[in-house]
């Protein structure tokens, strides 16, 4: 299966041809200076608009470098453009459960058209294992990603619950609890 999602034979039915146009009008892939590609604004977008619209392009049985973490012991990989938004500590968009199930990468402030997009991989995995050393140059990078289980109690995403459903607090307490 193609990780990027480019030869779209997962993409069919249920509103994700209109997700795909959606996506391919808001972004584009260009490479970037040191994190190989990256994915970039074709337009300015506001605070809590939907900038890319998630894809799933296989489901994977394990995690692998490209998969995301949808839930305890699910792991898929996203279609392009998704797949390709790198990592950052102060990202420029936050995660939200979608219905074709993986995620949407909504604005977590204002965004620049040309301006990188960037999700905090901690938001969908519980632990890290595909990344030892963060390359975001932020002034608040953590050095090391971590996963969900590392991240402080203050965490901005955190505090606003703008993390993966299945890493909602209530949720860890009833999977804790039952199993």
């Amino acid at each position: 299966m193609d990780p990027t999602g480019k030869s779209g034979l997962f993409l069919g039915g249920n509103g994700s041809f209109s997700a795909t146009r959606l996506n391919d009008r808001n972004v584009s892939v260009r490479s970037t200076l040191h994190k190989g590609q990256g994915v970039f604004a074709n337009r300015d977008f506001l605070w809590g608009e939907t900038v890319v619209i998630g894809l799933v392009a296989g489901e994977e049985t394990e995690r692998t470098q490209y998969s995301v973490q949808v839930d305890w012991d699910n792991h898929v990989l996203m279609a392009s453009p998704a797949v390709l938004i790198n990592h950052s500590c102060n990202p420029s968009t936050a995660v939200v459960n979608n219905r074709f199930g993986a995620y949407d990468f909504v604005a977590f402030r204002d965004i620049l058209e040309g301006e990188e997009l960037t999700f905090d991989y901690a938001t969908t995995e519980y632990e890290i294992i595909a990344m030892n050393e963060c390359f975001c140059g932020e002034a608040t990078c953590r050095k090391t990603p971590g996963g969900y289980s590392e991240l402080p109690e203050g965490h901005q995403l955190k505090m606003h619950g703008l993390v993966s459903d299945y890493l909602q607090p209530a949720r860890q307490v009833r999977t804790a609890s039952t199993g």
